[in-house]
């Protein structure tokens, strides 16, 4: 059973702006989002913010954001019968982004605030609390291959 799994809302070619999110928000998303997942997962409610932390300055440099999606949901069942339970994250473009790629995406979109691009589900333990296989290159390669 994979540990994260990823949902794509439009063709990957359409996922946009990719060197500016490989070279500006992967080092530090590598860092940083772990400890958020880890921390987080179980109790943050439906659309708060997992990644980056809220501020203007961070909206503008990195031009996405990480949002909890949905408490567990479950997939599927293993051969030994453990249920294998997700939680959400959605990848959404930001408005104020620095990048022009990414701002003129969200403006072409219906809502004109953010654009949700990738629904990454991280498999979670019945408690909630984050699976042991979880590991965040896998989160890492999901985002760079979209």
């Amino acid at each position: 059973m994979s540990a994260v799994q990823c949902k794509l809302f439009v063709n990957s070619a359409q996922l946009i702006a990719k060197k500016h999110i490989t070279r500006q928000i992967l080092p530090d998303l590598k860092n940083d989002m772990y400890d958020s997942i880890r921390k987080n997962i179980k109790d943050a409610g439906a659309g708060t913010r997992c990644w980056p932390r809220a501020n203007q300055t961070t909206d503008k440099k990195y031009g996405i954001r990480f949002d909890w999606g949905s408490k567990q949901h479950q997939e599927q069942t293993t051969q030994t019968g453990e249920k294998v339970l997700y939680r959400v994250i959605d990848l959404q473009l930001n408005a104020n982004a620095d990048n022009k790629q990414i701002r003129d995406t969200v403006s072409s979109d219906k809502r004109h605030t953010h654009a949700k691009r990738m629904q990454i589900s991280i498999r979670v333990n019945e408690d909630g609390t984050l699976h042991k296989d979880f590991r965040i290159d896998h989160l890492v390669r999901l985002i760079e291959n979209g």
